[in-house]
């Protein structure tokens, strides 16, 4: 089967995180017949679809939900507000397309507010569209983290930078990537500095795609422990690896 994945993301980094780290999660956790197929470059595109409520969009933003909401006439969920109702909107909305999709992605950074997760399960408890897999890829404090969660110095100079950098904010910000700071360029430990000053080539550059391509999952876990990685790559086993096996699909956050 092809896997048609619905994603809502804030940007091009949250999409290709969500992306790849569920590659490696079939690849990795999957069963070895499953992994032959996903691991081919000429079949994996045959193999999962992500894409946007458009055809040719590649993800959904965020900030366009509104003007779906209206297009699609989704319900709206009176005496709801945050993320949670962002979330029952967004369920609706999905549920209302057509073709309906395997798996809808919800994207997000946590830009400090550590229950932002929970309000977003609750909008989809409330949504009760129960024959939609939801998967929630939320970064604490921001998606860079998920990137620093998995860098790992590559010569003297990175080496160097990264010594710095303990120094700086007194940790590794590697190791402990959800201590740093969300929105303040100004802030020595801004997630976005910190990332320029490892990663000066971007964060969707080849040099950041191999900190969540080459490092073992198991150690992006446990660096990421705090950052909402682990519940992403657990949604993802319990959610996608059973429409991909034919197995039942688990509920996100249970």
């Amino acid at each position: 089967m092809t896997l048609r994945v619905l994603v809502f993301a804030e940007d091009a980094l949250g999409l290709i995180l969500a992306r790849d780290l569920c590659d490696r999660v079939v690849l990795e956790r999957g069963p070895g017949w499953l992994a032959e197929v996903w691991s081919d470059p000429s079949l994996i595109e045959t193999q999962r679809v992500w894409r946007g409520i458009e055809p040719t969009d590649s993800w959904t933003k965020w900030t366009r939900l509104s003007d779906h909401d209206r297009r699609h006439r989704a319900v709206h969920g009176l005496g709801m507000k945050g993320h949670a109702l962002v979330a029952y909107r967004a369920a609706h909305i999905a549920a209302r397309l057509d073709p309906i999709p395997d798996v809808v992605v919800f994207c997000i950074d946590t830009q400090g507010k550590a229950d932002l997760r929970e309000e977003m399960l609750d909008g989809l408890r409330r949504a009760r569209v129960d024959d939609l897999a939801f998967v929630l890829a939320v970064a604490h404090q921001e998606s860079e983290a998920w990137v620093l969660a998995g860098f790992a110095p590559e010569g003297v100079a990175e080496e160097t930078m990264l010594r710095r950098q303990v120094v700086v904010h007194g940790f590794d910000p590697t190791r402990d990537p959800h201590r740093l700071t969300p929105n303040r360029p100004t802030d020595p430990h801004d997630a976005k500095r910190v990332g320029s000053a490892l990663l000066p080539d971007g964060m969707v550059s080849q040099r950041a795609r191999r900190c969540w391509l080459d490092a073992p999952l198991d150690d992006l876990e446990r660096h990421g422990r705090a950052t909402g990685l682990p519940e992403y790559l657990a949604d993802i086993a319990r959610s996608v690896l059973p429409l991909l096996t034919g197995g039942a699909v688990g509920s996100t956050g249970h």
